[in-house]
């Protein structure tokens, strides 16, 4: 297994690379917010009025899968600024960069820093390495990164035609929701979870996960109850009664409750809790208050515009990063990963802020996305071990630079 022979850069030009530009990453996620509420806006407007425009039905089918598509790369590239605020990249402030990450890039995709923060340093620690590195933490992804190298082909069929069959997507949504959602641990963590479960069962008192499912089925029931009960005072304050009797609830759980779950997180678990629970539950009032006061059908379009591509789209594009990233690649500090040149649309879909540079990230996990492209560059100049072992490809499935190697055939050389 080959190693790296120590730092690679010099101790000024690694502080130059690791200098945050303050708010640049929060600039990018709220662009990308900014990106989706005009594609949904747009979505909505058309199904809302068609029938006013007197166009033809069938028009909202690739309206429908062309958001929903869109909105899948655009959730992906929220995680990505997810993973970069993992390594304490988003925000200077270490408690805010924890707040804004959990805010805006996790709890909306139904996941959560610390969550996946216990299983990414293992991937970091153990990069490839079959029973250690947790994005191989199922026997499936143990024998998905085992089939290569793999012939182009296969990989047309496998990566990129699968997609199109539901079956192979959902079954690959459960495979990585174990591995991503609830934060596989790497070997050097298993101690760690030991301990954790042990703590745990000592621990008198309700499990707080529970109570919040417990609650928003109540919920749900409470919203039901009002609407049907077409009095709008009822359904303005029901709800938020049951909230606020929730808080309550949720305020008088120890603290110890929260703590149970192992990893790291920069401020408070209950309040991270109390938070996402009080998200999930504004997404449940609001789509009953806009179909009861506007009869708007913001539950359908919720689900149909952001959970369908949760679901559906940013699995497979998780998968398929993983794979453009490290399948068929050693498990050495300087041949982990790759560096991709590829399409401005593949750029944007999967490789967006860095993941085109992983292999850097890999090597220097504190230097921002922005700075990762420069440190390749003068890595390429000043060390000849790392031009050695570094893997540059050109391209995905066809060549974008003539004479260089292309992502497929990286996938199909035998290492």
């Amino acid at each position: 297994m080959m190693k790296s022979s120590g730092s690679l850069l010099d101790a000024a030009s690694l502080r130059k690379f690791t200098n945050l530009i303050p708010g640049r990453n929060l600039a990018h996620v709220l662009l990308d917010y900014l990106c989706l509420t005009i594609l949904h806006g747009a979505a909505i407007l058309v199904f809302e009025q068609w029938r006013v425009w007197g166009w033809p039905a069938w028009i909202l089918i690739p309206v429908a899968l062309g958001t929903i598509l869109l909105t899948g790369g655009i959730i992906h590239r929220i995680a990505l600024i997810g993973h970069e605020s993992s390594h304490y990249l988003l925000l200077r402030n270490r408690k805010w960069n924890e707040i804004a990450a959990d805010l805006l890039c996790f709890f909306p995709l139904w996941g959560s820093l610390v969550n996946y923060r216990r299983k990414h340093t293992g991937h970091h620690l153990y990069p490839n390495q079959p029973g250690k590195d947790p994005n191989l933490g199922t026997v499936e992804a143990e024998k998905l990164f085992a089939s290569f190298p793999m012939r182009r082909p296969s990989c047309i069929y496998k990566y990129y035609a699968l997609f199109l069959w539901p079956p192979f997507v959902l079954r690959n949504l459960i495979q990585m929701g174990r591995v991503l959602g609830v934060g596989t641990p790497s070997a050097l963590g298993q101690s760690q979870v030991a301990a954790a479960a042990t703590t745990a069962a000592r621990s008198q008192g309700p499990s707080p996960g529970a109570l919040g499912i417990v609650y928003l089925m109540t919920l749900f029931v409470v919203l039901f109850g009002a609407r049907r009960s077409g009095d709008p005072a009822l359904m303005m304050v029901l709800p938020l009664l049951a909230h606020a009797l929730a808080l309550g609830v949720w305020a008088s759980l120890p603290k110890t409750a929260f703590e149970r779950k192992e990893g790291t997180l920069g401020y408070s678990k209950k309040v991270a809790a109390l938070i996402r629970l009080s998200m999930y539950a504004g997404i449940m009032m609001v789509a009953t208050w806009a179909r009861f006061f506007f009869d708007l059908q913001f539950g359908l379009y919720y689900l149909l515009f952001w959970l369908v591509p949760l679901l559906y789209v940013f699995p497979y594009l998780m998968l398929l990063r993983e794979l453009y990233q490290h399948a068929n690649l050693g498990t050495g500090n300087l041949d982990n990963s790759r560096i991709i040149y590829a399409d401005p649309f593949t750029r944007w879909m999967l490789l967006g802020y860095g993941n085109d540079f992983h292999l850097i990230h890999h090597i220097y996990p504190n230097i921002p996305h922005y700075h990762l492209r420069a440190a390749h560059a003068l890595l390429l100049d000043r060390s000849a071990e790392y031009r050695t072992h570094f893997q540059e490809v050109h391209g995905t499935l066809h060549h974008r630079e003539p004479g260089q190697a292309t992502l497929a055939e990286s996938w199909a050389a035998s290492r």
